[in-house]
């Protein structure tokens, strides 16, 4: 008499909070996955730096070259990590979808079954 009791507390008590704690330990991982945190921080670096001395570059061309290179390398930082904060931003999202439908199935899974008990009942009821 008291399991179907026992199974509804620990379904609703137990289960549910470990969802949302499950819920919460998945956006964190994706986060941490994607590197969202560290590519805002760096979203204006350069993607790969060239190492170049300029003590002894008199050149208006090389001094011109140099900056061109800068621009190109930050511009090229800035959209693979823009590419990539959106992806993980993306992530996230489908992460939360995904974990509000889980979570709306499982606190109607109880009502649900108790719905398809009473009308097998039912259809039982019928056949015989």
């Amino acid at each position: 008499m008291y399991l179907p009791l026992q199974y509804l507390s620990w379904h609703y008590r137990y289960g549910l909070l470990h969802l949302f704690s499950i819920t919460k330990e998945l956006v964190r991982f994706t986060y941490s996955l994607f590197s969202i945190g560290l590519f805002f921080r760096t979203l204006f670096k350069p993607m790969f730096s060239i190492e170049t001395s300029t003590r002894d570059v008199e050149l208006v061309p090389d001094i011109i070259s140099l900056i061109v290179s800068n621009v190109v390398l930050r511009a090229l930082g800035f959209f693979f990590r823009a590419c990539l904060i959106v992806a993980g931003v993306t992530s996230i999202i489908f992460v939360i979808l995904s974990m509000t439908v889980i979570i709306l199935l499982w606190t109607f899974f109880p009502l649900f079954f108790v719905i398809s008990f009473y009308f097998s009942l039912i259809l039982i009821g019928k056949i015989l």
